[in-house]
């Protein structure tokens, strides 16, 4: 079995993004898809460390993905504070049909496109401004 330091990929994962994904705001990818072992990094360059509302988000999806059957396998923050990484699994052993796990999985890809996206927390306004249709056309 091999044993991996999810908080040291974590930390590598943050510089990467500071370094080299700077252009992107928020994005998730998955690091390892087997059906064992799936892992999902998710990541922001959104000025964790001083901006108390990307901390609070962060935070707060955090805890929300534990509470739902996720597993955080690391969370790590930039040298700077810019760039953070987090690195979470589901815990798909705890369900026991087929169709359960694919729900989890499921539930997990909808968390993570809400969250990417700044519409994760529905009582807080998003992070950045929705383009809305109603006032993108125009009146004549």
């Amino acid at each position: 079995m091999v044993n991996h330091n999810w908080p040291l990929l974590a930390k590598l994962l943050a510089i990467i993004a500071h370094r080299r994904l700077n252009h992107v705001y928020r994005a998730a990818f998955c690091l390892d898809g087997t059906e064992d072992n799936l892992v999902v990094a998710v990541f922001g360059n959104d000025d964790y460390a001083s901006s108390d509302r990307c901390h609070h988000d962060v935070e707060s999806f955090r805890e929300a993905l534990t509470e739902t059957g996720n597993d955080e396998l690391g969370f790590s923050v930039s040298p700077d504070g810019e760039s953070w990484v987090l690195l979470t699994r589901p815990d798909l052993a705890r369900n026991q049909t087929y169709a359960a796990k694919v729900f989890q999985v499921e539930m997990l890809k909808e968390s993570l496109d809400d969250f990417v996206e700044g519409t994760f927390n529905p009582f807080l306004p998003p992070v950045r401004p929705v383009k809305s249709p109603a006032f993108s056309q125009s009146r004549d």
